[in-house]
C-alpha cells in the first residue's frame, strides 16, 4: 500500500461510489513527434500490444478527485487504480474512503483540513487480511461523528461477514484510530419511548474482546427512530463496574426506560433507579420521570454500620412494583449477560424476601428485619438467641 500524503489523496468519486470507469491510455501521444513509417510484410506484423492492467484487474487511470460536497472543492486526489467508495461523516469532518481491488482492501479515515489520515486495521492491529472484500452495497455507516462501522466479507464466494466498529479520535496533528468487531442483534418489542406515536427500533449490539478470541468486551443497547437516527444508547459490561440493567415498563399507558444499579462493594450498598422517557427532539436526552436511592450496609460489626429497615422496604416496594410489569432488556448484573424475559426475575438480592412478602409491607419489613438480626449474629456483633 502506497504512503498517503496531500499531494496524492485517495481516488475517489463522491458522486459516484462505485467502480470507476475505464479510462484506456491513447494509443499515441499527439504531441510526440512521429517517426517515418516502416512498412512491413503482413506476415511479420505483430498483435498490438494489451493496454498495462494491475494485478486487481482494474485499467490505470491518471486521477480521481475526492470532492468535499458542501464547498464543491478537491478534497484529496490520488492514482485511479482502485474500485473506490467514498462516506462523509455526519458533520463533515472526516471522510471514509474505500478501495477494493480483486485481492485488497483498504479503508482510510481522512481529516481534510489537517490532511490527517488513518487507515484501518484489525482488532490486533493488523492489516486487513488479502482475500477479504467489502460488499457492493452498505459496506459502511457512521453513527456518529467519530464512530464508523465496516462490514467485511471473507474469501471470495463465502458468505459470511463481519463488521467493525472503528473510532477516530485527533491528536495533535495525527489521526488514530481503533476497530473492534460487534454483533448485532434486533430486540423484539413495540416501544415509543420517545411518545411521539412512532415505535423505535431496539437492537443488542455485543463489541468482541480485541485481545482473547470470542470474548465479549462489552455490550450496547441501542434504540433508533425509523429513520435510523440514534436516540439513545447505553453500555454494559461483565465487570463488577460496568453491571448495569435496562428494563422497559408501562407507567400509565406509556412507554418507559428503567435503570436499575442494585450496587454494592465489601458489604457498602447503594441501590438507585431511574425511570425515564426519551426525547425525539434530543437525542440522546433522558426525560426523568422518577428516581430514588437508598444507601446501607451489611457490615453490623463494623464502625459506621448503618441500616434503616422502613427505607430500604420502601425503596424496594418501589423498584420491584416497576420490575415486576416490565421486561429485561440488557443485563449484566453479576458479571451474567441476560436479555429477554420478565422483569420480575430479576435478583437484586431481596428478590426472595420481596416475593414472600407478596407485596404485604409489613410482611416485607419483618422478612428485612429477620434477615438483618441474622446477619448481625453471623457477624457477632448481636448475641445468638437461646
Amino acid at each position: 500500500m502506497r504512503k498517503i500524503a496531500v499531494s496524492l489523496a485517495l481516488c475517489l468519486l463522491l458522486a459516484g461510489c462505485g467502480q470507476v470507469g475505464v479510462q484506456p491510455k491513447p494509443e499515441t501521444d499527439p504531441e510526440t513527434p512521429q517517426e517515418s513509417a516502416v512498412i512491413l510484410p503482413e506476415e511479420d506484423w505483430e498483435e498490438p500490444p494489451e493496454l498495462e492492467v494491475p494485478s486487481g484487474g482494474l485499467y490505470l487511470l491518471d486521477s480521481v478527485p475526492v470532492l468535499d460536497p458542501s464547498a464543491e472543492e478537491l478534497a484529496w486526489e490520488d492514482k485511479g487504480d482502485y474500485r473506490q467508495s467514498v462516506l462523509w461523516s455526519p458533520s463533515g469532518s472526516y471522510v471514509a474512503i474505500a478501495r477494493t481491488t480483486e485481492t485488497e482492501v483498504m479503508v482510510t479515515v481522512l481529516e481534510p483540513v489537517k490532511s490527517a489520515y488513518w487507515h484501518m486495521t484489525m482488532p490486533d492491529g493488523s492489516n486487513i487480511p488479502e482475500g477479504a472484500f467489502l460488499p457492493e452495497e452498505d459496506w459502511g455507516r457512521w453513527t456518529g461523528n467519530d464512530t464508523l462501522l465496516v462490514t467485511l466479507g471473507g474469501v471470495r464466494g463465502g458468505t459470511e461477514e463481519s463488521t467493525y466498529r472503528c473510532e477516530i479520535r485527533a491528536e495533535s496533528s495525527r489521526l488514530k484510530g481503533t476497530s473492534t468487531e460487534q454483533t448485532t442483534k434486533k430486540l423484539a418489542g413495540i416501544y415509543d419511548f420517545d411518545h411521539d406515536g412512532i415505535p423505535e427500533n431496539m437492537e443488542l449490539v455485543t463489541l468482541l474482546d480485541p485481545e482473547v478470541e470470542g470474548r465479549t468486551g462489552f455490550y450496547e443497547l441501542q434504540i433508533t427512530q425509523k429513520d435510523g437516527t440514534r436516540l439513545w444508547t447505553e453500555s454494559a459490561h461483565r465487570s463488577h463496574p460496568g453491571w448495569t440493567s435496562i428494563f422497559a415498563c408501562e407507567i400509565d399507558g406509556e412507554d418507559y426506560l428503567l435503570r436499575y444499579k442494585p450496587e454494592m462493594w465489601q458489604g457498602w450498598a447503594e441501590y438507585h433507579y431511574q425511570l425515564f422517557a426519551l426525547d425525539s427532539a434530543n437525542p440522546g436526552t433522558e426525560r426523568l420521570l422518577r428516581e430514588s436511592t437508598v444507601v446501607w450496609d451489611g457490615n453490623f460489626n463494623m464502625p459506621g454500620h448503618q441500616l434503616n429497615v422502613p427505607a430500604l422496604a420502601g425503596f424496594l416496594r418501589e423498584v420491584h412494583g416497576y420490575l415486576d410489569s416490565s421486561t429485561l432488556l440488557m443485563s449484566t448484573e453479576n458479571g451474567e449477560f441476560r436479555t429477554s424475559g420478565s422483569g420480575a426475575e430479576f435478583d437484586d438480592g431481596f428478590l426472595e424476601l420481596w416475593q414472600m412478602a407478596e407485596g404485604d409491607p409489613a410482611l416485607l419489613e419483618d422478612g428485612l428485619t429477620a434477615w438483618a438480626l441474622a446477619a448481625a449474629i453471623e457477624q457477632g456483633a448481636a448475641p445468638a438467641e437461646e
